[in-house]
């Protein structure tokens, strides 16, 4: 399990964080490295930051794939998610949606009285 962004790294996320927000952190490094790099290529997921390793002949190398030591800039994924999450209905329409259903519900009840003869159920 990732554990909590340090303060030192609010800025920038690595692939714990994203794990965590898609529901897949049991899986093998290996498969959420191969997971990410699909979003990336057929979801528009955002790229990591360039990431530069050292060679045994004392040059290196630059990779922009995603790899186990990737980061991410924390304000660029937490947008692609809120884009990719569904909306989560606001309080006014939650409540306008109650009352209309029980301004039905109260209509269906005086429709039974009438039914009935006029008695109370």
């Amino acid at each position: 399990m990732a554990t909590p962004i340090a303060s030192q790294d609010r800025f920038t996320c690595g692939l714990g964080y994203i794990m965590q927000r898609l529901g897949q952190s049991h899986r093998s490094a290996r498969w959420q490295i191969a997971y990410v790099n699909q979003l990336i290529e057929s979801e528009g997921f955002p790229r990591p930051l360039p990431y530069f390793t050292r060679t045994a002949t004392g040059g290196g190398r630059m990779f922009r794939e995603a790899r186990n030591a990737s980061r991410w800039p924390t304000g660029t994924v937490d947008q692609w998610f809120d884009g990719h999450a569904p909306a989560m209905p606001d309080a006014a329409a939650e409540r306008e949606a109650v009352e209309e259903m029980d301004e039905a519900a109260s209509r269906i009840g005086q429709r039974f009285r009438v039914i009935d003869g006029g008695i109370a159920a």
